[in-house]
């Protein structure tokens, strides 16, 4: 009894130290948070986007802003919201939004950052349960903390913390096959795949590379059956989404296909699916921008290679791993195309933590029969997760004061821009070209989702509509709060005073 009590105490230790990453995950999100809100100054796209076109699914109209596509992110934005507001009507939340955005972005933040931490902690718990190591269970969770560019992506509204938590989700899966060398053939786990893949495409395209994960999975007498279960779950859960609105079918084809014909950014340019000379400089800048990166995937091809007895005798770890890397490859590959951030490989960052650990399995299982190769791989080990955590660490710090040290200066710069607008020009009409203001997030926002007849006649109520307009420098062309266009000389007949704000803190006379 006294025994069963112990390992009950350690077990539980266990899973507390799992939670620590976790926890740690949470707290550095909200601190990185907090030093790049409000999210009109300085991360106001597409986060207000993403915030009004989960009104309009409140209101039942169909998103605007299908880029990425983003719906999974609306429409838990629009739960989030309908929580707070349970018994309020579709009109009153829309002006409740409207006038305080911020309120909801952060609740909507809130809600992806508890999403990652349940699904880290299970990551953790379901490799230690598998492996019986506890330190794998910890080294499965840092993919979120490894690369700067996870930690800034976690206390937005956008895609990004959604895939980070989708791609934790599909480590847990992962997970679930570890005990046998035999490919997963649990008909409810390869629909839990599928239903992965969907939501994972559906939020982001940036997913697509991770789509190719079953294949070193599936791999029974039936893997023919077991793809087709595969493919059927993931375009249950990527049309449902859809389906819900048929109108933007269109608009996200057309998307795609310009992603893949135009060489330019966002699909622009010259008609070419690669220019090789651009593509070739552009993968170079992709490949050496993350160093971790690289060497984790240099591990795993370490790992594959020490392993390799030819095709035909792939035990699973070995086969698993040839796809990881096969996987990471074919992400800096997509991203080489269009390499307008690297939060583009946040799906593959994702899954840096379970390549991670099934190259420190097979590493293991290569030195089995060599006692003294298994304790200088494992003092190795030790020593390379010691100065990795010191690295992140520093990594995370420097981060976060390059962030606040940008938030002051440019925040600076914008406080003293307003207090002039308010001394001198407090009585001239505002034209808004990224201005950094709650006036611009909004407007932003609005122009970027469907407007109903009911959100058209509250906005003509604010008084915020009769003084201030925005601007697009590439259309030349300014705007009502409500998205409608409106030419400099109308805006003329009600003032005599225009001033224009804009995102470097200049205040411009028309």
């Amino acid at each position: 009894m006294t025994m069963g009590i112990i390992n009950y105490h350690k077990l539980l230790i266990k899973y507390f130290i799992l939670l620590i990453i976790p926890l740690c995950t949470a707290f550095i999100a909200v601190q990185v948070r907090n030093v790049t809100t409000p999210y009109f100054l300085l991360n106001y796209d597409p986060d207000y986007a993403y915030l009004f076109n989960s009104l309009n699914i409140i209101d039942f109209l169909s998103p605007a802003y299908v880029d990425h596509p983003g719906t999974p992110v609306q429409l838990l934005g629009a739960l989030v919201i309908k929580f707070i507001h349970p018994f309020e009507s579709s009109i009153e939340i829309m002006k409740a939004v409207i006038q305080n955005p911020e309120i909801y972005l952060f609740s909507i933040s809130n809600a992806l950052i508890a999403l990652n931490i349940i699904a880290l902690f299970a990551a953790g718990v379901v490799f230690f349960q598998k492996t019986n190591r506890v330190e794998l269970g910890i080294l499965v969770q840092v993919s979120p903390l490894l690369f700067p560019i996870t930690v800034t992506s976690l206390g937005r509204v956008t895609p990004e913390p959604l895939l980070i938590f989708v791609s934790t989700i599909l480590t847990c899966l992962i997970g679930f096959t570890m005990n046998s060398n035999q490919a997963t053939d649990d008909p409810k786990l390869v629909k839990a795949f599928g239903w992965i893949a969907g939501l994972g495409i559906a939020t982001k395209l940036t997913f697509f590379p991770i789509l190719f994960m079953p294949i070193a999975l599936f791999r029974s007498i039936s893997t023919l059956k077991l793809y087709v279960r595969y493919l059927i779950g993931g375009a249950f859960v990527f049309t449902s989404v859809f389906l819900l609105y048929p109108k933007i079918y269109y608009s996200f084809l057309r998307w795609i296909f310009n992603l893949v014909m135009g060489s330019g950014i966002y699909g622009q340019g010259k008609r070419t699916v690669i220019a090789p000379q651009k593509y070739l400089s552009d993968l170079g800048e992709v490949v050496l921008a993350q160093p971790m990166y690289l060497i984790i995937i240099a591990l795993t091809i370490f790992a594959y290679l020490i392993n390799f007895r030819g095709l035909r005798e792939l035990h699973k770890h070995s086969f698993l791993l040839l796809w990881l890397i096969v996987i990471h490859f074919l992400a800096l590959g997509i991203v080489a195309k269009h390499p307008q951030s690297l939060r583009y490989l946040i799906p593959s960052f994702g899954l840096s933590g379970v390549t991670l650990v099934i190259a420190i399995l097979s590493i293991e299982s290569a030195f089995r029969h060599n006692k003294s190769h298994i304790w200088l791989f494992q003092t190795s080990a030790i020593v390379a997760g010691i100065a990795m955590s010191a690295f992140s660490v520093n990594q995370i710090a420097s981060t976060i004061d390059e962030l606040q040290i940008q938030k002051n200066v440019f925040g600076t710069e914008i406080a003293q821009r307003n207090k002039l607008v308010e001394e001198k020009y407090s009585h001239c009409i505002q034209a808004h070209q990224d201005s950094s203001t709650q006036t611009f997030g909004r407007f932003f926002g609005l122009q970027w989702s469907r407007q109903s007849f009911a959100r058209q006649k509250f906005l003509e109520t604010m008084p915020i509509e009769k003084q201030s307009f925005s601007y697009d420098p590439n259309q030349k062309v300014f705007f009502k709060l409500g998205g409608g266009k409106i030419p400099l000389e109308e805006i003329r007949k009600s003032a005599s005073c225009i001033i224009r704000l804009t995102h470097s803190g200049t205040i411009e006379r028309l």
